[in-house]
């Protein structure tokens, strides 16, 4: 008995020190999250992204607080002879890369690890030059140069930035098809529904030679479309929205923004004319039986572009006597879309062909995961563990081995992973049980 409780007591540890090491990060990244930048470091923002003081202050504030985050745990390397990556370079890589997870709880960048800086454009085999590229192995690689032009121009859709770790966000899963990862399964095939007739006519353009709000680049792959179309949403919302509204209003829900409405917000405190004198409105609204606000209207356009509200939320600003549905209100009835109206987004039909094809899991992968989740049942009911722990890491193996290897995109990554995390563990715990009662037999005899 005595290495039964020896055995049990190492199983809690382990688990207590996991739960205090992830608690410790969360911890550690909400207090990183409360503080804002200061004065001299938004100046330096604004120098090489100035698309940072057309923000909304809510997006603002909460890129600055995952700005804070990302400083403190991605490292930076300076390459290609640069001397060093100075301050005003870290926060010219935050900021754009912030944004884009400013609004988004799927993502925090956990695959990243490094962003390599290079002075101006660089080699990527023996004759191919890059000005940036993402690795799904936790590496961003950057050009300062192409950095610097980005923000000479804050509204020619093109930000090598943006570009780069929107491909990081496509990544978080493991492959790379234009795809980003959502918290509800139904987001998935809206997306493929608005997005994959999109790239098909985008294509089609470009291979007829007609002028695009999008750089012809993005026709390359889905990839690089959803890449594309995140730095045209970012600095030519408006032309995107008018050019492609179902597409627009598809990469505003993804991102949780409605960046044509910030511009256009912005545009008004630019001009002096009547139009932009008027006082500004301000909303409340209806939210899981709470009342939130007040907001702008163009706060307002971002949440109907995001589906928190919609024709049935009631609403209220001053001068209307009652609260209505927003499909009752005359300035908002025509920029909602009723739920019980016909919908843009639907399933694909069975058959229908789709640039973003279902990627197949591997088989081993499922393997390893369902053997390792046996295993570790096993191990906590009867101690024979192991003998499902061993498949568990020989499938997981092998996933990783055809998935790194296959020729075209597998899914599986993630599912072999953890197969074999909780085939070693188990494992490993089952032989430290025998161990430990190898030794308490020995002793008792």
């Amino acid at each position: 008995m005595t290495g039964l409780w020896i055995f049990l007591g190492g199983v809690a540890l382990v688990l207590a020190l996991t739960f205090w090491h992830a608690s410790g990060i969360a911890r550690r990244r909400r207090r990183l999250r409360s503080t804002e930048l200061s004065g001299r470091e938004r100046a330096l923002v604004a120098k090489r992204f100035p698309l940072w003081e057309r923000l909304p202050g809510s997006t603002r504030r909460a890129a600055e607080g995952w700005m804070r985050v990302f400083l403190s745990e991605k490292g930076f390397e300076a390459c290609g002879g640069l001397e060093e990556v100075t301050e005003e370079m870290r926060l010219a890589v935050a900021a754009p890369a912030c944004l884009l997870i400013a609004h988004r709880p799927q993502d925090y960048y956990e695959r990243l690890r490094s962003v390599l800086v290079y002075p101006d454009a660089f080699h990527a085999g023996d004759h191919d030059v890059r000005l940036g590229e993402s690795w799904s192995t936790g590496s961003v690689v950057l050009s300062w140069q192409s950095i610097c032009q980005g923000s000479a121009n804050p509204e020619d859709g093109l930000n090598v930035v943006l570009h780069e770790f929107a491909h990081q966000i496509d990544q978080e899963d493991g492959v790379a098809d234009g795809v980003p990862e959502f918290d509800e399964g139904p987001d998935y095939g809206r997306w493929s529904s608005t997005l994959a007739p999109a790239y098909e006519r985008f294509c089609e353009d470009v291979e007829a030679g007609k002028r695009t709000v999008l750089d012809a680049y993005g026709a390359e792959s889905p990839a690089e479309f959803f890449a594309v179309a995140t730095e045209t949403f970012f600095e030519k919302p408006r032309q995107l929205r008018d050019d492609e509204r179902d597409g627009y209003r598809e990469v505003s829900r993804g991102y949780g923004m409605d960046a044509a409405g910030r511009r256009r917000a912005r545009g008004c405190m630019r001009r002096k004319d009547r139009r932009c004198s008027a006082p500004v409105a301000h909303w409340y609204y209806g939210e899981n039986g709470e009342q939130r606000g007040p907001v702008e209207d163009h706060e307002l356009r971002g949440l109907i572009a995001t589906g928190r509200v919609n024709a049935t939320t009631i609403i209220w600003r001053e001068g209307m006597e009652n609260w209505k549905p927003m499909s009752e209100v005359p300035e908002w009835s025509a920029q909602i879309v009723s739920p019980q109206a016909g919908s843009p987004y639907q399933t694909p039909a069975a058959g229908s062909y789709s640039p973003y094809p279902v990627v197949p899991n591997n088989g081993n992968a499922i393997a390893s995961l369902v053997c390792g989740i046996s295993s570790v049942l096993l191990m906590f009911t009867c101690f024979v563990g192991i003998l499902a722990g061993i498949p568990a890491v020989i499938c997981g193996h092998l996933a990783l081995r055809q998935i790194n290897e296959s020729a075209v995109p597998m899914a599986g990554r993630g599912m072999a992973i953890a197969g074999l995390v909780t085939g070693y563990i188990t494992i490993g715990l089952t032989v430290c049980f025998g161990v430990f009662m190898g030794i308490a037999i020995a002793s008792d005899m």
